[in-house]
């Protein structure tokens, strides 16, 4: 959004206005320059707008940290919180006692700690950023959990021949089970039925000429 503008026949002049009256210096702003007409023999009109510049993403990270303690600490005053770059991605990790609080059953306060904060950063941003966050590594535990039951799905139906069907997940979950088994030459996955909760089929893989079994092998 831009926060101050002018219009005038001499752009470097409005722009120090700006930054006068903005009491930031010419650096900590970005400018849009627009031709407005022509004011006779003055020559012609600009209109000069301005904003603060875009965080870097070093700012990003340090704000994500800052969102991230001042709730973690309203919970758990010892929490610690550290907060880092990953392939374009900020992730947020949060440790301490009684953070049991901030993971909530089935994770839900987790997800909720990770929008707030999520939407936070894309704001400052200016742009939608992606945020991970976990607290005492739950979510590791937890996508360890999802690839250890794919995988053990992955075997059954590879001994039985019978497809496997694992218990509804959301998204998220769903996409973890997929990558576990996505490289595997023998099996395939596939999400089944409607709303957030789908089941995820294991079964094996179409092979020319070999029909696929229909029984269920439900866990």
């Amino acid at each position: 959004m831009w926060i101050a503008e002018k219009e005038g026949r001499d752009v470097e002049q409005l722009i120090e206005e700006i930054c006068r009256e903005l009491g930031k210096g010419r650096d900590e702003l970005e400018f849009d320059v627009q031709q407005k007409g022509f004011l006779g023999i003055f020559g012609k009109r600009v209109l000069v707008r301005a904003r603060p510049k875009a965080p870097s993403e070093e700012e990003l990270i340090s704000f994500a940290r800052e969102v991230a303690s001042r709730i973690a600490h309203a919970i758990s005053p010892e929490a610690t919180v550290v907060a880092r770059s990953d392939g374009g991605e900020i992730i947020v990790e949060v440790e301490g006692n009684g953070c049991g609080a901030l993971i909530g059953r089935g994770g839900e306060t987790l997800e909720a700690f990770e929008y707030i904060v999520a939407r936070a950063v894309s704001k400052r941003a200016r742009a939608k950023k992606v945020v991970r966050l976990d607290v005492a590594g739950y979510r590791r535990r937890h996508a360890e959990r999802l690839r250890r039951m794919a995988l053990e799905a992955a075997r059954r139906v590879k001994r039985t021949g019978r497809r496997a069907v694992l218990p509804p997940l959301k998204a998220s979950d769903r996409r973890i089970v997929h990558l576990t088994l996505k490289d595997d030459e023998e099996v395939e996955t596939r999400s089944e039925g409607s709303g957030e909760l789908k089941r995820v089929l294991v079964l094996p893989k179409r092979r020319e000429g070999v029909s696929r079994e229909t029984p269920l092998d439900t866990p």
